[in-house]
This record gives C-alpha cells, sequence and structure tokens, in this order.
C-alpha cells in the first residue's frame, strides 16, 4: 500500500522521520515541529521554534530529540510526543556562529535502545558526539581523520544492538569514502560500503536490509546485523527522482521519503515596461540563461534532479532545445556564457569531484565548442568553489567567483593565453559583468558572510579593468549587473526590480540615478550574479527565466509492507 500526505510546513520543504512504531511521522520545516498520526488526516503542531535543524524518534516511538539553534549557539532537547515542555538535553560543544546551516541539519542523529543520542559536529576535528538521552556532556564519538583524506562523518543510525551504528564518511579521497560501520566502545570504524556519500542518508531496516538512495533510486542491501557484513548486491527498490534521498524505516517496515519537486521557469520575453511579448520553449527547471552575441539564441543551465544539471542551446526563433554537454549522473555543469564570436561556451562542472585541496572541485573551468560535436576542454583545474561570471568582449579572459571561507568571495581573472594562471581581481565581490568595450567591470559588493546576515543587501559596483582601481558606487543595493551594447546604460536588480542608469562619463565614471523599469516576482532572491535575466544589445528587449507562480511543492510518500 503506498499513499502520499501533504507537507504541514510553511516555510520550506523540511524532513520527516516516521516513529520506531510506524503510528506517526514528526514532520519540521525548520522552524517548527509537526506530528501527523497516519490514522488522521491532519497533523498538529507540537512545538515552535526560532530554528530547528534535526529532528529523532525515541526508540519507544513517545518523544523526540531535535537540535534548535538559538541565537549563536546550538542545543539538543526532548520532547515528549503528547505534548509538554521540551527539556534540554546538553549545550552544542561549539558556537553555531557561520555555519550555514546551524548545528546537525546535514550531519544527522540518531538515538540508540541503550539511550545514546549521536548528533554531528562543527568541530573539523570530531566528526560525532554521544550523549545520554537523560542529559549530561557531550563525549566525543568519533574523530576525523586528515591523512585518509577524511572531511566529515555524516547521517548515523543505530543498529538494533544499539551499542554499533552505521555513518557515512565524506571524504577526497575515493577510497576512504563510503559508509561505515562504528561502535561506542571504540574510535574505531571500518568501511562497509564504497558508496559515494553525496549527503546519502542511511537506514537499517529490521528486516535486514541497509536502505540508500543513489541514482535517483532507493537501494536495499542485505545486511547481517549479527556479523556486521553486508550480503550479496544491491536492489533497486523504488524510484525516486528530484531529491527523494530522505526517508526513514519503521520497525514494522513502513518506509517513508519526501519527493521534491523542481522549481520550474519558462524563458519570457519583456518590453521595458514589462509588458510580457512572448514566451518561448518548453518549460524546464532553469536556473540560469545567457543571450548569444548574436541574440538568435540563449544557453540554458538546466537542473536534471537534485544535485545534476546540463546545458543546452534554445532556438529562439524555433523555440527548440538542443542539449550541449552530456548527462552524467552527480555531474552538474553551470554558469554557462558565450564566447564573443558565439562559437564557443565556457562552464563551471562539478564533474571533477572532490579534491585533496578542498572539500569539493565544483566550478571547475571548461570549454564545449559548438561546431565540433560538443568536444570539451578544460581551461581550469583548482580546489575552490568556482562560478565562471564572464569572458571578455575580446575572448581574452575569464572572470570567475571564488567562494572562501569565511564569505563573502572574491572575483579572479584567468588569461586564456599563457600559462593561465589566475589573479585576484577583487576582494569581496560577485556577479562581475565585464562592459562591452571591456575597460569596466560591474559587478555586486558584499560587506560580511551572507550566510550570517538575516537578509543580506549587496551594493553595486563599477571598477576599472584589469587594474580593479578606480572603484565607483553605482546604487546602494543592487545585483545581476547588465551592461547595453553601447555601454550608455547598465541594468541591474534590487528588491525584485529591473533597475536601468545611464552612464555618463567615463573617467571619472558619471552616472544619472538608478530609474525602475518594473517589478517581476522571478527577479526576487537573487544576489550572487546567476544569470536569470539577460537584455538585448539595443536594452530594449528582456529575457527572463520565469519562475511559477506556484512555489514548489514537496509530497511525503508512504510504503507500507514495501
Amino acid at each position: 500500500m503506498r499513499f502520499t500526505i501533504p507537507d504541514p510546513g510553511k516555510t520550506r520543504p523540511g524532513i520527516q522521520i516516521i516513529s520506531p512504531d510506524g503510528r506517526k511521522l514528526a514532520i519540521t520545516d525548520g522552524k517548527a515541529i509537526w506530528i501527523r498520526p497516519l490514522t488522521s488526516d491532519e497533523a498538529y503542531m507540537l512545538t515552535q521554534r526560532e530554528k530547528v535543524t534535526d529532528v529523532i524518534w525515541s526508540p519507544d516511538s513517545r518523544s523526540l530529540a531535535f537540535f534548535e539553534v538559538i541565537g549563536e549557539r546550538g542545543r539538543l532537547s526532548r520532547i515528549e510526543v503528547a505534548g509538554g515542555i521540551a527539556k534540554t538535553i546538553c549545550e552544542s560543544p561549539l558556537p553555531t556562529k557561520g555555519i550555514y546551516e546551524h548545528g546537525s541539519l546535514f550531519l544527522g542523529m540518531t538515538w540508540s535502545t541503550q539511550g545514546t543520542i549521536l548528533f554531528g559536529s562543527n568541530d573539523e576535528n570530531v566528526g560525532f558526539y554521544r550523549v545520554s538521552d537523560q542529559g549530561g556532556t557531550p563525549a566525543v564519538a568519533t574523530k576525523i581523520d586528515p591523512a585518509r583524506g577524511e572531511l566529515d562523518h555524516l547521517l548515523p543510525f543505530f543498529l538494533p544492538d544499539g551499542k554499533h551504528y552505521l555513518f557515512t564518511v565524506l571524504a577526497w579521497k575515493p577510497e576512504t569514502w563510503g559508509v561505515y560501520l562504528g561502535s561506542l566502545d571504540s574510535l574505531e570504524s571500518r568501511r562497509l560500503l564504497n558508496q559515494n556519500p553525496y549527503w546519502t542518508s542511511l537506514v537499517y531496516t529490521p528486516s535486514g536490509f541497509l536502505i540508500y538512495y543513489r541514482d535517483e533510486k532507493i537501494w536495499a542491501h542485505r545486511f547481517d546485523p549479527v556479523r556486521m557484513e553486508l550480503a550479496g548486491g544491491p536492489i533497486p527498490l523504488l524510484e525516486a527522482t528530484d531529491g527523494g534521498e530522505n526517508y526513514s524505516c519503521s520497525v514494522n517496515g513502513t518506509l517513508c521519503y519526501r519527493q521534491f519537486r523542481q522549481t520550474i521557469s519558462r524563458v519570457g520575453k519583456f518590453d521595458r515596461s514589462g509588458k510580457k511579448v512572448d514566451s518561448i520553449g518548453p518549460p524546464g527547471a532553469y536556473w540560469s540563461l545567457q543571450l548569444s552575441p548574436d541574440e538568435t539564441r540563449v544557453v540554458l543551465e538546466e537542473c536534471r534532479a537534485g544535485a545534476e544539471g546540463d546545458l543546452w542551446t534554445l532556438d529562439l526563433s524555433r523555440g527548440v532545445k538542443t542539449r550541449i554537454t552530456r548527462p552524467v549522473p552527480t555531474v552538474w555543469n553551470y554558469s554557462p556564457h558565450w564566447y564573443p564570436d558565439d562559437s564557443r561556451i565556457a562552464f563551471s562542472s562539478n564533474r571533477d569531484k572532490f579534491s585533496e585541496e578542498s572539500n569539493f572541485t565544483h566550478g571547475n573551468l571548461y570549454v564545449i565548442a559548438l561546431a565540433d560535436k560538443g568536444d570539451e576542454a578544460a581551461l581550469l583545474r583548482s580546489g575552490q568553489m568556482k562560478y565562471l561570471e564572464d569572458v571578455s568582449p575580446d575572448g581574452r579572459f575569464f572572470l570567475y567567483f571564488r567562494d572562501t571561507d569565511p564569505l563573502p568571495g572574491s572575483l579572479w581573472l584567468m588569461p586564456l593565453s599563457g600559462d593561465r594562471t589566475p589573479a585576484l581581481f577583487l576582494q569581496s565581490a560577485a556577479g562581475g559583468k565585464f562592459s562591452p568595450d571591456g575597460h569596466w567591470v560591474a559587478y555586486s559588493r558584499m560587506e560580511e558572510d551572507p550566510r550570517r546576515s538575516v537578509n543580506p543587501k549587496p551594493s553595486l559596483w563599477v571598477a576599472a579593468f584589469p587594474s580593479g582601481q578606480p572603484k565607483w558606487q553605482v546604487s546602494g543595493e543592487g545585483s545581476g549587473p547588465r551592461w547595453s551594447r553601447d555601454g550608455k546604460e547598465l541594468f541591474f536588480v534590487s528588491d525584485g526590480k529591473l533597475m536601468a542608469v545611464q552612464i555618463r562619463g567615463r573617467n571619472p565614471l558619471q552616472c544619472d540615478s538608478p530609474k525602475v523599469l518594473f517589478r517581476n516576482a522571478s527577479l526576487e532572491g537573487h544576489w550572487e550574479g546567476r544569470n536569470y535575466y539577460d537584455v538585448s544589445a539595443d536594452g530594449q528587449t528582456i529575457y527572463l527565466l520565469e519562475k511559477n507562480p506556484t512555489p514548489p511543492a514537496s509530497e511525503i510518500h508512504v510504503v507500507v509492507n514495501w
């Protein structure tokens, strides 16, 4: 028997866990916790907090433990499902300031039949902490081993004996990453499965299977809890596309998982007043677009699944899409930009996976020749997170954003000739775009780490190229700059509005006050410079990725006796 239930969360799609007795679901959207009995059509709110990052059931299904953030501190608490006041189990050993998702949302938590709770750590040297469900001081349960290339320990899950547990090791060495077996009796562990640890949840079912997510499917793999060994090979259990990797299983065999729906958009054509002229091509899960220099096509970045993406070109006269990158599981190609002569497209890609220098090699820079049957060449490989921002008008430079910690990041230049050694161009900058004459770069400037600000607001600037000096501020708030072909007008986005400013002088730079062209909901929520719109050479036509006005929903699927 299979059925779906609606998500009671209003803030964002969250996580859900079925109780061990299979009778209830605990659901959180990051602020509230709901309980949904499977015998009822309604969920009731158990508690409302400032920020909830993880929830776990007690083995007897009578209470919940949850990790919450209060100010800059994390706290592990428990509450009875029947209601009452939450009681503190322990405080987080480390402050949560500066963590994008505070606490252990992406690290996981598990509760043993012997009364021990394991929860994720923000310490770069500690994988999990352990603490009694009755309270106390957390103790180190696992340590991260840099010598083996380990980066993090994630998503623990206790086995029935209450002592052994499974968890995922994230590492830059493929021979290290995977699913591991740990024990409360030791800091040592051993690998069971060479599974790509890209946020892979782990579940052990009483029927003797280890369940995990891979390649848009949920798989079951026979596991012997006495010998602590896998047997046979994995069996495909369920199709679970679009990030269906958040799942849990009860003792009686009821499986619960969440199916996310991707944000669907379409290329819309608008005039300067915001009047829609046309919709072009089929809808899709598009994340960015850029108009070709000859204005006959746009290049689109389309999300294929939870962490995968491909690049396409769209013919603006015929509305026909053509794929230009090969679909590969777990590979995301993104941030596409045209070369000035329309012959090639440069882009970022995570296809090289992990590296010694960093957690991920997201953003290695590639170029693909459209006339040569999609031949691709890597132009820059390094360990930092990188987003290609622009190609210079003379085709001599790449401009890219490099992620750093702490944020904000910076803009870097890579020459396309010689030894191609990158050089820092601007600090605390993102969303850079060359002017048509190549003498200026418009960009967004962020004064602080946007992860630590409730509502970060970038300002819009222009800097001389290639020196980076002098700089002029164009607007107190703005992102996503685009130039008109003659360089006399600069477009940008501010608070969901498309703005335009006339550029009057060059040395020093002089500009008028920005003017509002129009407001559109699809312009909201962007600052990092992703190409969600572009402007024609004469500045009269705007191409915009129109989002579906209905926010993407998620469904909670329940499978009984799978």
